[in-house]
């Protein structure tokens, strides 16, 4: 096996790459950027070679280059052909926020653990029934690689990346589901991995069974097979559960493997690898290897830690793994492997383990038909997880649970749901019919054992809930099933003990309640300041607004009109601007006192921000006698020409997409991000105010300058605010500054501190950071960087070999 795939790609091939992309950044799902990239270089490249079919089907996105690079740099990316196609594909398809990405390839980290795992041996016959860039062909030395992509697109760009690394291949387009039933009992091997996001004909075999026709049909005696699955595999009925059944009672199952969410953004699902063999064996292994993942800092998904998995399956490490028997399986044939690898917590010397369903009494009947008819209803928003405060309220609510219960009596109730316990108290005092969910169990305590309020406790401690995740079924929503919660471990002291814990445990929580009514109260009288603060400052400028109105009324002896100009050069306002500006000053304030009302869910929506035009807009509209506001926008912040609508076979498309979805308009800003328009303009009314109180005191006005740069950084976008005027107090740290009460200013004088605080508690509030930047030897020595992480940018690189 040869070690090809990730290789190192030179930081001038990444620039000039990545300078290509950035043109077209303000897209921000299913473009074609870098594959418009791919498919142009293969063409240059292979000129006349170049496969007939691969250029057809690209030819929409297929451009000049030449009109795109200096010769100098088209050069560079032909000398580095192989790399460019790799990092192209890889990273630009590992950036993708939309569902198309599944159709294209898998992560490269999946691809090396499935060849290190199986462990092909050179010369074997292996087949890809969905092949997608065919990525596994890559690492597979001297191998017979044949298979099927019903993607054009896919085929095509795996055709170039294939023909890049000179990979021999026989990978047709085609349908793998209608080539399954065809018998071809020659294959070594199978690598069964259809794209999550694919969409299957009416009248195509379903995945569970296109695994068992690929097995019996195009598998030889002896031959191995690697399947990636949804998890539901491991614990649905219907035809998943046969499937299971078949290759556990013929002992053809070798592996389980429980994957990280490796396939995020895409899906939330965690993925399975199934091995399974033509060779009949009594054990197989299961692994969860959920634990084995990082953060892609590409697109906040996640990265598989191929090798660390790897390592804890060789060494069978007893944290991950465990080999089993067929009999030692749940009568459903569940294989998810945390059920079976997971091991209880010890208990206290004074505790004994009891199953619940042998401390409680389960009440109630499940009414059906005309006899159904609820008379108050819950669902697990009216349920609890503090077990001394969960009465549940008798009211309606409004989901509609599908069963109802008829109780007699008092009792209590849990809803084990989303891998946690909810719980409550029912008081009936006669017959009532209840709707709840089907996850909903009524019962009481066998009080001889254990204590009302204790079992509650335990119901919604770390040791139940530790078991609830280990037993839950489900992709989206966990559930857990009557059989499991009536054989979750409990363990229980006796009822001297119980009671003593329970008045221990209140005493804690009284303490509790305490600090958090003292922190509350404490954000309170902040949140307070704060307003006070920002009405302080709009006050602030209304108040040298009219000043200056007054001295000017003074010196043109009340012959005054809207077309006066007064200052020079960048400073020059006339006397409407002025006017204006106390206006805007007036309903600002006017807001500002509506904000003691409302909360800052309502103040500050999160919306679509585009940052040109909103600076752009400020510093027309806060234009000040006491400085001058600049925006310097970046070169190509605005797009140049109509971006059209990328041409895809409707084959390609996994989902119905519009072509608004597509377009970027001639004059469209590029830069976007997720944040509040209000809350960016509270933090620029802070930075300004801060530099008129601190920078720019007891100095001519019209030296004063404050200026906003836009740049990009990785996958954020960095706004830095600065001031021409006095420097920040040397002593001061720069994180301190955001620190409720600390001032930036040098005399320390009767400032209160709240400003930077405010543009932290902001920033941070919509994902983003701020920094203080001091530099006393610079023209503009102080500098506000403000990061924006939740943004529209997909392709970014970390600028490192």
């Amino acid at each position: 096996m040869k070690r090809i795939l990730n290789s190192s790609i030179a930081n001038e091939v990444k620039n000039i790459v990545v300078n290509f992309a950035s043109k077209y950044r303000g897209v921000l799902q299913y473009t074609e950027t870098m594959n418009a990239l791919v498919a142009s270089l293969y063409v240059i490249k292979r000129g006349n070679e170049a496969k007939t079919d691969v250029v057809r089907i690209l030819e929409p996105i297929i451009v000049n280059l030449e009109e795109c690079f200096e010769n100098k740099e088209l050069s560079i990316l032909l000398d580095n052909y192989q790399e460019v196609v790799e990092y192209a594909l890889d990273y630009y398809n590992s950036s993708i926020q939309g569902k198309s990405a599944a159709i294209i390839s898998q992560p490269k980290e999946l691809t090396t653990f499935i060849n290190e795992m199986m462990d092909i041996e050179s010369g074997s016959k292996v087949y890809l029934p969905f092949a997608g860039l065919a990525t596994e062909a890559i690492e597979l030395e001297n191998c017979n690689i044949t298979g099927e992509e019903m993607s054009l697109t896919a085929w095509a760009l795996g055709q170039i990346l294939l023909d890049a690394y000179d990979v021999k291949n026989d990978i047709v387009i085609g349908d793998s589901f209608d080539n399954l039933a065809n018998l071809d009992k020659s294959n070594d091997c199978i690598i069964f991995n259809p794209p999550f996001a694919i969409k299957y004909r009416e009248d195509s075999l379903s995945e569970i069974d296109a695994v068992k026709s690929a097995f019996n049909n195009k598998l030889k005696d002896g031959g191995w097979m690697c399947c990636v699955l949804s998890q539901g595999f491991l614990f649905n009925s219907g035809k998943d559960k046969q499937l299971r059944e078949y290759l556990i009672d013929n002992g053809y199952l070798r592996s389980v493997i429980l994957m990280p969410k490796i396939f995020a953004p895409i899906t939330s699902i965690n993925p399975i690898v199934l091995v399974i063999e033509k060779k009949k064996s009594d054990n197989f292994i299961l692994v969860d290897g959920t634990e084995f993942s990082v953060r892609n800092k590409v697109n906040n998904g996640t990265l598989l830690k191929a090798s660390s998995l790897l390592e804890a399956i060789k060494t069978f490490d007893e944290k991950y793994c465990r080999v089993l028997t067929s009999a030692e399986l749940s009568e459903d044939y569940n294989l998810s492997p945390t059920r079976y690898i997971y091991r209880l917590p010890k208990i206290k010397a004074n505790e004994t383990l009891y199953k619940l369903k042998d401390i409680v009494s389960f009440v109630g009947n499940r009414l059906i038909g005309k006899d159904a008819q609820k008379n108050i209803a819950f669902g697990i928003k009216e349920l609890s997880d503090n077990y001394l405060n969960c009465d549940v309220v008798k009211s309606d609510i409004e989901a509609k649970p599908r069963f109802v219960y008829s109780l007699t009596e008092s009792c209590l109730t849990a809803q084990p749901l989303f891998e946690k316990v909810k719980i409550g108290k029912l008081e009936i005092a006669e017959e009532t019919n209840i709707g709840a969910y089907q996850e909903t169990f009524f019962f009481q305590p066998k009080k001889e054992i254990i204590e009302e309020t204790y079992l509650l406790k335990a119901l919604v401690s770390d040791y139940v809930i530790s078991q609830v995740k280990a037993f839950s079924k489900g992709t989206t929503i966990k559930r857990l099933s009557k059989e499991d919660f009536l054989n979750l471990m409990i363990p229980v002291p006796s009822i001297d003990i119980q009671k003593e814990e329970l008045m221990s445990g209140l005493d804690s929580e009284l303490k509790l309640k305490n600090e958090q009514i003292r922190k509350d109260y404490a954000a309170y009288v902040k949140d307070v300041h704060v307003k006070k603060h920002a009405i302080g400052q709009m006050m602030f400028g209304l108040n040298n607004s009219w000043s200056l109105l007054d001295d000017l009324r003074k010196e043109y002896h009340g012959n005054l009109n809207e077309n006066t100009i007064i200052g020079e050069g960048e400073d020059r306002m006339s006397i409407k601007e002025i006017l204006d500006s106390v206006g805007l000053g007036i309903m600002r304030v006017s807001k500002a006192i509506e904000s003691f009302t409302v909360g800052e869910d309502i103040m500050y929506k999160e919306e679509d921000l585009a940052l040109a035009p909103f600076f752009e807009n400020y510093c027309n509209t806060h234009k000040n006698h006491l400085y001058s506001i600049t925006f310097q926008a970046p070169e190509g912040e605005y797009a140049d020409k109509d971006l059209p609508v990328v041409e895809f076979d409707e084959n390609d498309m996994p989902v119905k997409i519009s072509d608004t979805d597509f377009i970027l308009k001639k004059g469209d800003p590029i830069s976007i991000v997720k944040f509040s328009s209000s809350a960016l303009e509270r933090i620029l009314d802070n930075i300004c105010a801060n530099a008129v109180a601190y920078g720019f005191v007891n100095r001519d006005m019209h030296n004063n300058n404050i200026r906003i740069t836009l740049e990009t950084q990785d996958n954020s976008y960095i706004v830095c605010v600065s001031n021409n005027g006095m420097p920040a107090n040397e002593k001061l740290d720069s994180k301190e500054i955001f620190d409720y009460g600390v001032t930036t200013s040098i005399s320390r004088g009767e400032h209160s501190g709240i400003g930077c605080y405010e543009i932290k508690k902001l920033m941070e509030r919509f994902g983003g950071k701020v920094e203080f930047v001091n530099d006393p030897d610079s023209e503009y020595p102080v500098t506000y960087k403000l990061i924006f992480n939740n943004t529209n940018i997909l392709f970014s690189y970390d600028g490192k070999e």
